[in-house]
């Protein structure tokens, strides 16, 4: 990497209930030397101890605000930090396909455990009404891949009347199983914080329009 161009990339994280102030964790990572981050609500079930719940919803969208405003800190020091999420084209948006769907497990890519069986996603290894062929057979279910790539937000009664379905895509496959629903029925958690998100993003792009207007005139 220092001898040639650098690649592009992102240094990705993961947040839990145990760390819900994560801006301090974007700012480490920035302080290490990551210029590009990307940091993940956990997927896990709701029985899980660090699972994200409703309690922590409001504490989570004053956390996505108070990172808006951090980044925009840092840029007014000359260091900026490119957070994943709220690299958003708010005038041609997304392309097409990724406004039907936000996630392509188990057709645009897969995941392979130790013993060469195919599942949709890292997520859903191990669950056996997930399992999609091996290896060492190739892909056996394909209706599981046809049904995957279906899951679409016109197929979800729940986006239908959502603000942020054609910027969310319908939200991740997994974390809707794992909430006890299924692949047409998203997580209602999962969706808070995707709103909870983008409403940060939207925040941001606030700040950084307010600061260009006062420097144009």
């Amino acid at each position: 990497m220092e001898a040639g161009a650098a690649p592009e990339y992102y240094v990705r994280g993961t947040y839990t209930r145990n760390n819900l102030d994560f801006t301090n964790d974007v700012l480490y990572l920035a302080g290490l030397g990551a210029e590009s981050i990307s940091l993940e609500p956990v997927v896990a079930p709701s029985s899980a101890p660090y699972a994200l719940r409703e309690q922590d919803l409001p504490e989570l969208q004053a956390e996505y605000y108070r990172l808006a405003r951090v980044l925009r800190e840092q840029e007014r020091k000359g260091r900026r930090v490119d957070f994943y999420h709220y690299s958003l084209d708010f005038s041609g948006g997304p392309c097409i396909a990724k406004r039907l769907t936000g996630c392509g497990a188990g057709y645009q890519y897969l995941a392979v455990d130790p013993a060469g069986d195919i599942y949709p996603c890292h997520q859903l290894v191990g669950h056996q009404e997930y399992l999609m062929g091996n290896v060492f057979r190739g892909i056996r279910n394909t209706q599981l891949r046809e049904k995957l790539s279906e899951a679409h937000v016109f197929r979800k009664k729940e986006c239908s009347s959502c603000w942020a379905r054609f910027l969310c895509g319908g939200g991740c496959h997994s974390q809707a199983v794992l909430n006890g629903g299924d692949l047409l029925h998203p997580s209602p958690i999962a969706c808070a914080i995707m709103r909870a998100r983008l409403h940060g993003a939207l925040y941001y792009q606030a700040l950084k329009e307010n600061v260009d207007e006062e420097n144009s005139t």
